[in-house]
């Protein structure tokens, strides 16, 4: 399904559901509505799975051949979180979740909702649906407005398949006069492949919400981590960003980065993924906010495969009144080799903030041990 649809018309009225097939035959979407429309069935045997409408989960898929159905995006006037994607069966790939819906102010503590999770794919080949975003929240009262979590990518097939990617966290909301900004939400894991193929991208953490006046900023949201990868073959995919920190404004604390999500690791022949890049710190009045810490990197296949690089520190936030800028956040460390392979360098420290004295730099992350044939990381520089 598309973005959000909280930004989208309200529709009073239920939707009406999908009709089903029998033995063969894809099953129809489910309507839009105040409250959506139920999925239709798939064939018994071959068929795609309908898509949920607003709110509502995807159906899975035939028995033998068919993908699941898409969820619907969260709704309007009757806020839910995202749908959940249908799953295959035998052959085919999940469906992907919907977005959760933005927080409201007819719901006291105007947190966004959760992205749906996709669906997992067929036990033969498949891969697995992504994960939905979270909707972004509203800031209503004192320790409200969080932003909705990401939906976890699904599972892949047993044989072949990728995992699903994970949702986006959706943004925290903008402070008001006596209530700091929303914490960002986090992203989605991503899903793992089984014996063949790449797990899934872990998704970003959304942005910490501005400060209202004379309050606090919202923190960044922290990374997913991404899915591990096949037994038998398959390299580590990279985990999610952090959030950026809220910016604090003249009369208030910026919001700190949130921490990047962890790399995947492989399990026999591949390289391990990537950690996340940590959030950058925000602006602020007084001791600049820190910046989140870069994410670990995935370990080598245990056959063969290098550690994956540490994720880079994010840059300390920068003041507006003369005093500390913000600390950097430290790199992550590399991963590991394990037989074949060499250990993963760490990531760079983060860039202390500008300010009077400038914000000290994150410290680097340290580097992977290398496996039996193979030589250690190198750690990372000071930010």
């Amino acid at each position: 399904m598309g973005g959000a649809s909280a930004s989208g018309p309200v529709n009073d009225g239920n939707g009406g559901d999908g009709g089903s097939a029998p033995l063969f035959g894809h099953g129809g979407n489910g309507g839009d509505g105040l409250i959506g429309g139920a999925a239709g069935r798939a064939g018994l045997l071959i068929g795609h799975g309908g898509d949920g409408g607003t709110g509502r989960n995807g159906a899975n898929g035939g028995f033998f051949i068919g993908n699941g159905g898409n969820g619907g995006d969260g709704g309007v006037g009757n806020p839910t979180p995202g749908g959940k994607g249908g799953h295959a069966w035998l052959i085919g790939s999940g469906g992907s979740g919907g977005s959760g819906s933005d927080g409201v102010s007819t719901i006291a503590n105007g947190n966004g909702f959760g992205g749906g999770a996709g669906g997992q794919g067929g036990l033969l080949f498949g891969n697995g649906g992504a994960g939905g975003a979270g909707g972004a929240g509203l800031v209503t009262i004192p320790g409200s407005g969080l932003g909705g979590n990401g939906g976890s990518g699904g599972n892949a097939g047993v044989l072949f398949g990728t995992g699903g990617s994970g949702g986006a966290g959706g943004g925290g909301g903008a402070g008001i006069d006596t209530a700091s900004g929303g914490t960002g939400g986090a992203g989605g894991h991503g899903g793992a492949s089984f014996l063949t193929g790449h797990g899934g991208v872990g998704g970003a953490g959304g942005a910490g919400g501005d400060a209202g006046a004379g309050d606090s900023a919202g923190a960044g949201g922290h990374g997913g981590s991404a899915g591990k990868s096949g037994l038998f073959l398959g390299r580590g995919v990279d985990g999610g960003d952090g959030g950026a920190g809220g910016d604090g404004g003249a009369d208030a604390t910026g919001g700190a980065g949130g921490d990047g999500g962890t790399g995947g690791t492989a399990r026999a022949f591949g390289a391990g993924g990537a950690g996340g890049a940590g959030g950058a710190g925000a602006n602020d009045d007084g001791a600049g906010a820190t910046g989140g810490a870069g994410g670990t990197g995935g370990t080598g296949g245990f056959t063969y495969g290098s550690g994956g690089v540490g994720g880079a520190g994010g840059a300390g936030g920068a003041n507006l009144d003369d005093s500390t800028g913000g600390t950097g956040g430290h790199g992550g460390s590399g991963g590991h080799g394990r037989f074949i392979g060499n250990g993963g360098n760490g990531g760079a420290g983060g860039a202390g903030g500008d300010g009077t004295p400038t914000g000290q730099g994150g410290a680097g992350g340290a580097g992977g041990s290398g496996g039996l044939l193979g030589q250690p990381g190198q750690p990372g520089p000071t930010g």
